[in-house]
């Protein structure tokens, strides 16, 4: 799920225009980033730039797939299904990676003015929607 929503999250939010070169330029001059984490960024603004985001996306789903293993575990039911035989570990630079992802996704796009305003007027029509349907129902 973590691959999914940190690389998928990033690509839709290109796609809606939340996030571009210049919104990930301001929003990294605002963070602590270590030097790797930098270097991500970096590579993200020019596959953004070269218009190849999505294929370096999907890339990464690849990557970040095989950077997680199952390690054995042991409990009262680790003989009965492989669901708690095995524990997934995840390799830390993938989780690390995933992070970034998932705060600038969180940063540029979940707290945007744009989506933050679409919330509110959705919570707003589904109220009014089942404000309707319980008058309506007595």
């Amino acid at each position: 799920d973590d691959t999914a929503y940190s690389l998928n999250d990033i690509v839709d939010g290109i796609h809606a225009r939340y996030i571009n070169v210049g919104s990930i330029t301001e929003w990294a001059a605002g963070q602590d980033l270590d030097a790797t984490q930098t270097a991500w960024i970096d590579k993200l603004c020019q596959v953004i730039r070269e218009d190849r985001y999505e294929s370096h996306f999907g890339a990464r789903i690849g990557r970040f797939v095989h950077g997680c293993t199952l390690t054995p575990r042991s409990g009262f039911l680790s003989d009965r299904t492989n669901r708690h035989a095995f524990d997934l570990t995840i390799a830390a630079d993938v989780k690390a990676e995933s992070a970034l992802y998932k705060r600038i996704a969180l940063d540029l796009i979940f707290r945007s003015p744009q989506l933050q305003q679409i919330e509110f007027k959705g919570g707003h029509i589904l109220e009014k929607l089942f404000t309707a349907l319980c008058q309506n129902c007595a």
